[in-house]
């Protein structure tokens, strides 16, 4: 049992917006989005379309993702008012909170570089008092409540991916219809479907230091697994390793705080990328002892780079929610399998491999385009060098056309990924 908790009702919300501006008067500015939002079900306010409206901020769940998941341990539980703090002085602003929240929570504050949201209105619970967007709502559709509930008996009809038991109940419209409307008597430009431009929230163009981290990865494991560099000169074995010095420093890009980078290690019990990073600086800390100090075990240096790639792919599971099928053929674990495939020569064991991620790519409903150019290039990028390996043509020429391949198919897992947002939820639009 908990208690705190909003209560809204959407007969009564009109969308007047009164609830966000009490919030900015209470907290301060809040840039570049505020706390609270309102999502409507007719944004384009077509006549004979029923129009109500949400009203969603942060809902302080009992199992809070935001917390549960954050590398850097900056979320904490508040005791008394089971309210869900954030502590800046913690956040590296690497939005890891944001790819976990089904509700879009946190908001990345681009000033400050840090993720800020929604706080109960901490100080006025424990006063005794409601939260300021609940005390002015005009038409009383926003409320709260002091009572003790058991969430996990409430069916909200916001459909999330995972249910965190959020602190918010929704007192469903009576009546879905609107009203029948003769759209003679109405101006033409009044009915006309305004076309709104959607930007991608996650794409390799915005999270280029993460591509090229994780790419960099895939491709050091294959080579540590295949063995080529053994015996080979200093120098090979040195730029191998500034590689991957390079693109974890490229990497800390994505960061808002990059000061603060050290905490990404902390939440080890429930973060991927915690596990993402620690396992990265254990293949690291290995492969650098074992070319200047001592020989370490291929065996080791192999499983702490296949556990980090497992890490990464597991980072990315909160972005891959909306896809029927959790595969994709730019996994870093199948892209890493194809390059020691091509390296070890095992040329029957790849084609197979090949043809099974471009299967996998063709047939999977997630994709959001299946070009026929995009098959033809990326079939073209993974046969040709098999063949021109096969044949013996020149090593190098072949495998940078190899690697473009792998490339593309990174680029475009990105290019797919999908942030949980409100307005894609079932059940918050009609």
């Amino acid at each position: 049992m908990s208690k705190n908790y909003f209560v809204f009702d959407e007969n009564k919300c009109v969308g007047c917006e009164a609830c966000i501006v009490a919030c900015v008067l209470e907290n301060g500015m809040q840039f570049p989005e505020q706390w609270r939002n309102i999502y409507s079900s007719n944004v384009n306010k077509v006549p004979n379309l029923p129009l109500h409206h949400l009203s969603l901020a942060c809902n302080h769940c009992d199992d809070a993702p935001c917390m549960k998941y954050c590398p850097s341990d900056a979320y904490y539980r508040d005791s008394v008012t089971n309210a869900i703090i954030i502590d800046s002085n913690k956040c590296m602003g690497c939005n890891y909170c944001q790819w976990n929240c089904p509700y879009e929570a946190p908001k990345y504050n681009q000033a400050l570089k840090v993720i800020e949201k929604c706080n109960f209105c901490n100080s006025r619970l424990k006063e005794n008092k409601k939260p300021a967007c609940a005390c002015h709502c005009p038409v009383g559709a926003l409320d709260f409540s002091f009572d003790e509930i058991d969430k996990a008996q409430i069916h909200s009809r916001i459909e999330v991916p995972v249910n965190p038991l959020p602190s918010l109940i929704i007192k469903e419209l009576e009546n879905k219809s609107g009203p029948v409307k003769d759209n003679n008597l109405i101006d033409e430009k009044y009915t006309k479907k305004v076309d709104l431009k959607i930007v991608p929230v996650i794409s390799a163009k915005k999270e280029y230091p993460l591509l090229i981290f994780t790419f960099v990865t895939a491709m050091m494991v294959s080579i540590s697994a295949s063995q080529i560099l053994t015996g080979s000169e200093l120098v090979y074995r040195v730029l191998f390793l500034l590689a991957g010095t390079a693109s974890a420093a490229v990497s800390l890009l994505h960061l808002g705080n990059v000061r603060l980078f050290w905490r990404s290690v902390i939440n080890l019990r429930n973060s991927w990328l915690s596990r993402e990073v620690f396992f990265f600086s254990v293949y690291m800390i290995l492969s650098i002892t074992d070319l200047l100090l001592l020989n370490i075990s291929d065996a080791f240096i192999i499983v702490s780079g296949l556990v980090t790639l497992l890490s990464i792919d597991m980072v990315y599971k909160p972005l891959q929610w909306n896809w029927k099928s959790q595969w994709h053929s730019g996994q870093v674990f199948l892209i890493s399998i194809s390059l020691f495939l091509f390296l070890t020569n095992w040329l029957l064991l790849l084609a197979c491999l090949i043809l099974i991620r471009l299967a996998i790519y063709y047939f999977n409903e997630n994709h959001k385009s299946k070009s026929s150019v995009f098959i033809v290039f990326r079939f073209a990028l993974a046969i040709i060098p098999i063949a021109a390996l096969y044949f013996d043509f020149g090593l190098f020429p072949v495998i940078l056309l190899f690697i473009a391949g792998e490339l593309s198919d990174r680029i475009m897992f990105y290019n797919e990924l999908e942030l949980i947002t409100v307005e894609n939820l079932p059940g918050v639009k009609s």
